[in-house]
């Protein structure tokens, strides 16, 4: 069985969602050894770089949909984007570089974690909440 609206409001999923945040936040900011790079015959490093800004952003901000409250997704898409090039700056601060083709990789990641969160509450929380409401049962 799938989980219900009412799991992404509660204390265990916000601290996970806390705990993914911090993790991807550690992730962005330490410099990362050359040896992590070197299977080339795999993808370049450029590839596996900008994808795993896309994969770390379009997880972070499924996540973050599901548990949103009274906050449009526009404006949810707006602050991970935000956060994405406020984490830009200050990489230079710990060893990284600056890149816009991050910042591009991170809003594209965006979109793509937008577009799984949106068919994933409609395929199967509005279903669950249609199905509690006793929509689809027969009149009697």
């Amino acid at each position: 069985m799938f989980p219900t609206v009412d799991f992404f409001r509660t204390k265990a999923y916000r601290g996970f969602l806390a705990f993914c945040w911090g993790f991807g936040t550690l992730l962005l900011l330490v410099p990362q050894p050359e040896y992590w790079f070197e299977v080339t015959h795999v993808a370049p490093v450029t590839s596996r770089i900008q994808a795993q800004h896309v994969v770390l952003f379009a997880t972070l901000t499924f996540l973050t949909d599901l548990a949103r409250v009274r906050m449009s997704w526009w404006l949810c898409a707006i602050a991970i984007c935000v956060y994405g090039l406020a984490i830009e700056f200050i990489q230079p601060f710990t060893g990284r570089t600056f890149s816009l083709y991050d910042a591009r990789d991170n809003v594209i990641g965006v979109a793509i974690g937008l577009t799984l969160a949106v068919i994933f509450r409609h395929i199967f929380i509005r279903r669950q909440n249609k199905s509690r409401n006793g929509a689809g049962t027969p009149a009697q």
